[in-house]
């Protein structure tokens, strides 16, 4: 990814950190009522790929927006997209290869999809008021 240059990329990471930690913090409670390592090793696995994809999200849009502001929300609409149809197609990996543990999956990976999603929201809305 190369040095961090701009103030929005500074946010990015900022935001989504923090609320990478929050979801650390919540799986751990989480976690507590269910044994299960597997389980363990899939939350922390499913929360390393939403923080992961929503900081390459995040510079993919302040990349486009550097070349021609018009084409940000395209661009945004088809990361979202393709996004969504990824972790769809993992999750349907991961059920498929542990059918016993699939409620707790589907809970916890709507969980952190949720989150990540409102905080790729929250800052495509602070990006484009700047």
């Amino acid at each position: 990814m190369g040095r961090i240059r701009s103030n929005n990329q500074r946010y990015l990471i900022t935001i989504s950190t923090l609320f990478a930690v929050f979801l650390i913090f919540l799986n751990a409670l989480l976690i507590l009522k269910f044994p299960d390592i597997t389980l363990r090793v899939i939350i922390n696995v499913l929360l390393i790929l939403f923080y992961a994809s929503s900081i390459i999200s995040g510079f993919t849009l302040i990349k486009s927006s550097e070349k021609r502001p018009q084409v940000m929300i395209r661009v945004s609409m088809a990361s979202t997209t393709f996004k969504l149809l990824g972790y769809l197609f993992v999750l349907g990996i991961i059920i498929y290869l542990n059918k016993p543990l699939a409620k707790e999956i589907v809970g916890f990976f709507f969980l952190q999809y949720f989150v990540f999603t409102m905080v790729e929201k929250v800052f495509i809305f602070k990006f484009l008021k700047r």
